[in-house]
């Protein structure tokens, strides 16, 4: 089957922003998963934070939000300090508040994140 979702990442000083796009099946989480996993690995367990920007189709099947809970808590353990979740519905916010490790907080614009981010790194 071919992937559906994929994730754009960039780092901003010690900050790495990920914008996330449309719906994901199991393989497109796994990819995902492996962009993840990569980009965090050239931290070398110095201390980041995570902004993930979803767009209005991101969304995963139970399963996949499984996972996605598994990388989030494996960002933790790497040295992640704060996540910002900036959902684009409330279906995301949803699933955010269910799912987000307790160094996560969701909110609905990208300002809100990054101040909030700011906030916890001072």
């Amino acid at each position: 089957m071919h992937r559906h979702g994929y994730l754009e990442l960039k780092w901003v000083n010690d900050t790495l922003y990920v914008t996330v796009f449309g719906p994901f099946n199991t393989e497109g989480a796994h990819e995902a998963a492996q962009q993840y996993i990569t980009e965090i690995k050239k931290r070398n367990n110095r201390p980041f934070s995570v902004i993930e920007y979803l767009d209005n189709d991101s969304l995963g099947s139970p399963e996949v939000m499984k996972n996605v809970y598994k990388i989030w808590c494996l960002l933790g353990e790497s040295g992640c300090k704060s996540l910002a979740l900036v959902y684009a519905n409330t279906v995301q916010r949803s699933l955010a508040e269910k799912y987000l490790p307790n160094f996560g907080n969701a909110f609905s614009d990208l300002a809100s994140a990054e101040q909030w981010i700011s906030n916890r790194n001072s």
